[in-house]
């Protein structure tokens, strides 16, 4: 039979046991021994004991939201606890959202590292933030345009700068592929050179620079030069690639210019040469001139322009130079003062119009360009074979030259069939012969018009341009008797009666030559 002393013997260890269930062991706080429920100050002891192993267990857990209804001191340092690693939680939410101001001054060595890495990360966000400022900097104010295209053609960076380039926003380009984004034929010359790179991360590694023609969201032509290099992830995996591209459309238009320039000169040379007799017209002048566009073998003319422009002359041709240089059909070349254009008539039915046809369209073109330009354009017979180059220019020529013998200041289109006796003069142009010719018919007549303020030879070459008199009076606004009288005191100062025919002719011949030897002098 059990004593007592082996009762309470018993109800102790049932104690101990209990006590180092709630200590140490995973156990449910109702498992508390039926002996032991009968000793309320135990069932306390152990029911604080199990409320603090609650708490403890979950703050372990990081729950901080668990509340504490035992009080004494082990609880209290508990709560303390709780409040601190509730105040650090706050803390790190406030570093995570920027503010690196935030101290720990109750935990010890981590109180040291947790301040410590806090400003560390401050000097590394401040570094980071001026490095991305830089960088953005950089970024919206290049006027190069920077793009970064994944393995999968799309792209996931553009600079600002795309606007200026191409009239669209970031917007409108990141997480667009590259077919999406560039014209057909921009996207087909792309394409294989991205692929051709992609497939190859060596030569991809060397970096590579190409040149596309690529239309903007205006359609308008650009040229862009796109440098490209390899994009790689942390890992050192190619990850896609680096572009910079450039509008190089003013490059190109000047290097475009000075090949144009450099053409139209040696083209010049070559023409002016063969004009002036300074090279013979061998197989190699005929190929030459083949390679410049014209084919001696078929019949050609020969359109002379001449500007009348008293202000950047010479601007102008270098326009309509460059300007009528773009049409394949016409051989343009600079001569002095003029332009000269050769044309074949391969494809023109109408021969003898074809001239006329032509020089409407390159004045028209002219005067697309310049409305105010005064543009003279002489044209030529047609003509085949090397030798008739000189000739088809100076019938052109001959054609400008009749016009301004006429006081033709005003532009227009003057062919060689059409200007009569100055087939003939125009070759006299300058000569002594033709001095004096002009002073045996006219010269006492030129004299009195300088020495008197009068214009007798004017009316004398309208008496010989008109029918009667009475029709050179309505072109000269005079009364018939007044032209009359004006008739009687030229013809009293030559010598001549101007009723003859063969004295008009004369007469008529040495008018012209007067003017020809005026315009050649001047």
């Amino acid at each position: 039979m059990a004593t007592q002393g082996d009762q309470q013997e018993v109800l102790l260890n049932l104690a101990v046991q209990a006590l180092e269930d709630i200590i140490s062991n995973k156990v449910s706080v109702n498992t508390l021994p039926a002996d032991l429920k009968s000793h309320p100050e135990f069932v306390n002891l152990y029911e604080k004991l199990a409320a603090i192993r609650g708490f403890i267990s979950a703050l372990a857990n990081g729950d901080l939201s668990q509340g504490m209804r035992v009080k004494g001191f082990l609880s209290g340092g508990l709560r303390t606890l709780q409040a601190n690693l509730r105040h650090l939680t706050w803390q790190t939410q406030m570093i995570a959202s920027g503010d690196f101001t935030q101290r720990v001054d109750f935990m010890g060595d981590f109180s040291v590292a947790f301040n410590s890495l806090t400003k560390v990360l401050a000097k590394a966000t401040a570094e980071l933030k001026e490095s991305e400022a830089r960088y953005r900097l950089l970024a919206e104010n290049v006027l190069d345009v920077i793009m970064v295209i994944d393995l999968a053609e799309r792209f996931t960076y553009v600079s600002p700068s795309i606007v200026r380039l191409l009239g669209r926003t970031q917007e409108e380009i990141i997480g667009r592929t590259i077919e999406e984004v560039l014209s057909f034929d921009s996207f087909q010359a792309l394409c294989v050179k991205l692929r051709q790179l992609l497939a190859d991360e060596e030569v991809v590694s060397q970096g590579h620079v190409f040149e596309l023609e690529h239309f903007n969201k205006n359609r308008q032509v650009l040229w862009i030069e796109v440098s490209v290099n390899i994009l790689r992830d942390d890992k050192g995996k190619m990850a896609g690639i680096v572009s910079v591209v450039r509008d190089i459309s003013e490059r190109r238009k000047a290097e475009r210019m000075l090949q144009i320039a450099y053409d139209l000169q040696r083209k010049s040379d070559f023409f002016n040469d063969i004009i002036n007799g300074n090279v013979s017209i061998d197989k190699d002048a005929i190929a030459t001139a083949k390679k410049w566009g014209i084919d001696f073998t078929i019949p050609f003319f020969c359109c002379l322009i001449d500007i009348h422009n008293p202000i950047d002359t010479q601007q102008k041709k270098r326009y309509i130079n460059n300007l009528l240089s773009k049409n394949p059909e016409y051989v343009v070349w600079d001569i002095r003062d003029n332009i000269g254009v050769l044309l074949q008539t391969c494809h023109t039915l109408d021969i003898l119009d074809a001239g006329i046809q032509a020089a409407t369209q390159i004045k028209e073109k002219i005067s697309r360009y310049a409305p105010d330009l005064i543009v003279t354009i002489g044209v030529s017979d047609m003509h085949n074979g090397p030798d008739s180059l000189e000739k088809s220019y100076q019938e052109a020529r001959s054609a400008i030259v009749s016009a301004k013998c006429q006081l033709e200041y005003s532009g227009g289109i003057y062919c060689y069939r059409d200007i009569g006796l100055f087939q003939l003069l125009a070759t006299y142009d300058g000569k002594e012969r033709a001095a004096e010719y002009i002073q045996k018919l006219i010269g006492p007549l030129i004299k009195y018009d300088r020495d008197k303020g009068a214009s007798l030879l004017l009316t004398l070459e309208i008496i010989l341009q008109s029918n009667n008199l009475k029709e050179a009076a309505q072109k000269i606004f005079l009364h018939h008797k007044t032209l009359v009288f004006r008739k009687q005191r030229i013809e009293k100062i030559l010598g001549v009666s101007i009723d003859h025919f063969e004295t008009k002719l004369a007469l008529a011949a040495a008018i012209k030559l007067h003017k020809l030897s005026n315009l050649v002098n001047n």
